[in-house]
């Protein structure tokens, strides 16, 4: 082997060595990119769920069709249902 291909040799191992550092590099940054979409989905999910405990505790905060919705889910449920009567059946 010449000098000259062994230089040519070398640049080519060099280059492909460059190539590759660049290829995983992009790996690594796109892996950290969806790291970063999981954190912030798991962060609004954790806002949106003291939002949800803030409106239930203090009422007030919620928008007004939320708030009277509230109210109504607060108040214990009668219903009424013609022909069965409330007090136990002796059958």
């Amino acid at each position: 082997m010449n000098n000259t291909m062994l230089q040519v040799v070398l640049q080519a191992v060099s280059a492909l060595a460059v190539a590759g550092g660049l290829v995983y590099a992009a790996l690594q940054f796109r892996g950290w990119r969806t790291a970063q979409y999981v954190a912030n989905f798991t962060t609004l999910v954790e806002l949106q769920l003291q939002l949800r405990q803030m409106v239930v505790e203090e009422s007030t905060l919620a928008p007004l069709s939320e708030s009277r919705n509230l109210r109504m889910a607060s108040r214990p449920l009668s219903v009424s249902m013609p022909g069965l009567s409330s007090s136990p059946s002796s059958a």
